[in-house]
């Protein structure tokens, strides 16, 4: 009885212990520095986690020891081992006390229970904080991608593969996944968007994979604000370098320690579910995105700012395919769902939004986004078969890379207006709900005040870009007038649109004047850049004139120019005048064919002719594919190999000397 007295203050001292121990587990390291214990709650989590397995296991014979003569089974020692230590383990030691969980789920001798257990178990340490480092977070997404475990009824085992997405999401959604191989998220990716496919799972199944999908990919794009901020300030002084590592090269060392990793042998997902051929594993960028060098051409001063030029690139090309594996899912296929579609469209919208013009930064980034984004929308939307509530979908990713990325897309989002939602108004084959959406999409344009403004800046007052304004205009009035003499919702629609145009025009006008001042040198300025705007667009109707009576006629055509003022004498440097006008032409509706057949030819004149048409290209910084395919989009090839000999010769010695001139200006720097 005097015992009693004694346990209540030891009891009372283990009590306050508890509490102690807590409060070094909150602060993560001991008051001498050493490595902290798992003690409290998350070592009371472990012992907790390891007998749910243990007792689940038991309950088959293969698994309990009263049946065994041997002792023990190997997948129950780790476990075992756990239950049986009287002291806690210190957090260095987290990998060994995942590894029986991990063996748990890439066994195939696991039941499905005993495998969900296993999963409910590692997505409580990542939760809970008990996994802390990378390699820990890599090891439990590597067991995940490698589960296994014997098959039984089709609910059991989408039950254990919907369990997998919760940890695989958990593990996404951590702040350690940034500290994780680019090539194991991608993966984890490829892997939940093979069952979102797989017909032969349920309806269930199939969205909860693109819920996680989502989810996954949410937590990926929030990186990118704060990656493109960085990029400009870490990556100024190696520009040039990033542009020209390639897109898809060979593993580096780290890429290809992570493939000789202890689970990198396992099937993925399960061992029932068909993975993809190896070459198919993940899509790969278009050739047009690789970019040629080496990376033993980038000189550094200091090592330190190489390694993080090194991370910020590879993270910049991560982040690319990301956004490159999105835009493949809008396209019309019949293995992806309408609703995966519009999921993908919704990440990108979401993912353009939250980065808005910082996505510029990147060239890659923009790369991705004109090649793969542009071409999906422009796909998906030109499908006889899309229905309207995708077709919305394409329209606000179109509307939000107007609004935030027009700075950077001003070719590209030409294309988009002209050859995409002009031409499905004008095309009686649309259906008039998508019509609808078409007009609906552009009136939400108009309510920009700025946005009729800028195209008749940008695009109208340009010598090298379609009257888009004027196009646009016509068309908008055209679908507001009821021709048939019934007064349907699309033509409420586009006087809207018209009415929303001119209302931004007229309130842009008066809030110029408005800031306007008295001061000469302001209202000069406004009209300096008034007369120079209204000088272009003059010039562009006489070379509209000019292009009509070329297409029929070459002498017509330089009859028209000179007449028009717009070419000079041969000695007056007429030459430069008609590549100038050549130059500009295919835009205005030049035939190549005739500027092709024009430079190639032997006289003096033409020859000179070619010479500042070649100049008036910029290649510094690109490879020869990229800068030859760049010159041959503006015009024809003739048929004569000795137009061709010389067209050639001409671009490859103005090349080099691009690239000669561009070599010594970064020397001297």
């Amino acid at each position: 009885m005097q015992d009693e007295p004694g346990r209540g203050a030891d009891a009372s001292k283990g009590s306050l212990r508890w509490q102690q121990d807590e409060a070094q587990e909150i602060d993560g390291v001991n008051e001498d520095g050493s490595d902290p214990v798992l003690t409290g709650f998350k070592w009371f989590l472990i012992r907790k986690e390891a007998l749910a397995v243990v007792t689940i296991m038991r309950q088959s014979s293969k698994f309990n020891a009263s049946m065994r003569v041997k002792g023990e089974h190997e997948l129950l020692k780790g476990f075992m081992e756990i239950r049986s230590r009287i002291s806690p383990w210190r957090m260095s030691k987290t990998s060994r006390i995942l590894s029986p969980f991990i063996d748990v789920i890439v066994s195939p001798d696991t039941t499905g229970v005993m495998t969900s257990a296993a999963l409910s178990a590692c997505e409580k340490f990542i939760l809970n904080g008990i996994i802390m480092t990378g390699e820990q977070m890599e090891q439990v997404i590597e067991g995940v991608l490698a589960c296994q475990f014997e098959q039984s009824d089709l609910s059991g085992d989408e039950v254990v593969i919907s369990q997998m997405f919760h940890v695989l999401v958990c593990a996404m959604e951590s702040d350690l996944s940034e500290k994780c191989s680019s090539e194991l998220i991608l993966e984890a990716l490829q892997t939940i968007l093979r069952v979102s496919m797989e017909l032969r799972f349920s309806e269930m199944l199939r969205r909860q994979a693109e819920n996680a999908f989502s989810r996954m990919v949410h937590a990926l794009f929030s990186r990118l604000p704060r990656f493109l901020d960085l990029l400009p300030i870490t990556c100024r002084r190696f520009k040039q370098h990033i542009l020209r590592t390639s897109l898809l090269a060979s593993p580096s060392p780290s890429v290809k320690m992570s493939q000789d990793r202890e689970f990198s042998s396992y099937p993925s997902v399960v061992s029932w579910l068909i993975a993809p051929p190896r070459g198919k594993a993940s899509p790969s960028l278009p050739q047009d995105l690789t970019r040629g060098g080496q990376a033993s051409e980038l000189c550094v001063e200091e090592r330190s700012t190489s390694e993080v030029n090194a991370s910020m690139d590879k993270q910049e090309e991560f982040l690319a395919k990301v956004i490159a594996i999105v835009a493949e899912l809008i396209e019309p296929s019949e293995s992806r769902s309408d609703s995966l579609r519009c999921l993908a469209l919704s990440l990108l919208h979401y993912g353009i939004h939250l980065s808005s013009s910082r996505l510029l930064k990147s060239s890659l980034i923009r790369s991705v986004l004109c090649l793969h984004v542009l071409t999906g929308l422009a796909r998906t939307a030109l499908d006889p078969t899309v229905e309207p509530h995708i077709l919305a979908e394409v329209m606000t990713v179109i509307h939000s890379m107007f609004v935030h990325l027009r700075d950077g897309l001003r070719q590209q989002l030409e294309v988009i207006i002209s050859k995409l939602l002009l031409a499905m108004l004008e095309d009686r084959m649309t259906s008039d709900a998508c019509k609808e959406v078409v007009l609906e999409a552009i009136g939400d344009l108009c309510l920009h005040r700025s946005f009729l403004s800028d195209i008749y800046i940008n695009y109208d007052c340009s010598l090298h870009n379609r009257n888009l304004f004027e196009h646009l205009t016509k068309s908008l009035c055209k679908q507001a007038f009821p021709s048939s003499g019934l007064l349907l919702s699309s033509h409420l629609i586009a006087f809207r649109a018209v009415v929303s145009g001119l209302q931004g025009i007229n309130s842009r006008i008066s809030r110029r004047l408005h800031q306007l001042s008295p001061d000469r040198h302001v209202s000069a300025a406004v009209g300096i850049l008034s007369q120079k705007l209204s000088k272009q667009k003059q010039i562009k109707r006489r070379y509209l004139m000019a292009t009509e009576h070329f297409n029929r006629d070459v002498k017509k055509g330089l009859a028209m120019l000179t007449k028009s003022g717009l070419l000079r004498s041969k000695e007056e440097g007429g030459a430069k005048d008609l590549a100038v006008f050549f130059k500009a032409g295919p835009s205005l509706g030049l035939d190549k064919r005739i500027i092709g057949d024009y430079i190639g030819e032997r006289d003096d004149f033409n020859q000179e002719v070619l010479r500042e048409f070649t100049r008036l290209f910029h290649f510094t910084g690109d490879t020869v594919e990229q800068a030859l395919r760049a010159y041959l989009e503006s015009f024809l090839l003739p048929g004569e190999s000795q137009k061709i000999d010389r067209i050639t010769e001409a671009f490859a010695q103005f090349y080099f000397e691009q690239q000669k001139l561009a070599g010594e200006e970064a020397g001297q720097e």
